[in-house]
């Protein structure tokens, strides 16, 4: 069975988690902030360990939860590893190390912002430290990723077609 990029599209798009994330948008648009990090959560529940958003974390701090908005920075770091592990696993481990980099570089750069919005200079600034910290893995991987990537691609073309 063949499935068209729009059959995929429309299953993406029915999918229950894509629908709760439409939901916080929704609520959260309506000033409903509780519904909408409800609605969030639940979200997260169901990706477990593929949870990557920090839009949650954002909605927290908008809701004047600052420590929790925080608390769910601090866990999409934590938990960066069994993210990249689940989504780059199948990736040379530079690849995944690159990615890892990348993704917790992302999430501290919304710490920053989340800080910045509550007035909390000091926590921003070591959020942007982190931050550079991580970018500048990314820059010292990136060649390194980018040559496993190629090889392993290189190796993909030369197997012959069973």
């Amino acid at each position: 069975m063949v499935i068209t990029r729009s059959e995929a599209l429309a299953a993406v798009m029915d999918a229950e988690e894509y629908q709760l994330d439409r939901q916080a948008t929704a609520l959260k648009r309506a000033g409903d902030w509780a519904g909408a990090i409800a609605a969030l959560r639940r979200r997260k529940a169901l990706l477990g360990e593929g949870w990557a958003d920090d839009k949650l974390a954002k909605y927290l701090q908008q809701a004047g939860q600052f420590e929790e908005a925080l608390q769910e920075i601090e866990w999409l770091v934590a938990n960066s590893h069994a993210w990249a592990q689940g989504m780059f696993g199948h990736q040379p481990a530079t690849v995944r190390q690159r990615q890892r980099a990348g993704f917790v570089s992302r999430v501290l750069e919304a710490g920053v912002l989340i800080c910045k919005r509550a007035k909390r200079s000091a926590e921003q600034a070591a959020y942007q430290a982190r931050a550079d910290q991580y970018r500048r893995i990314v820059n010292q991987i990136e060649p390194l990723a980018a040559a496993a990537s190629s090889q392993r691609l290189q190796a993909l073309r030369q197997r012959p077609i069973a």
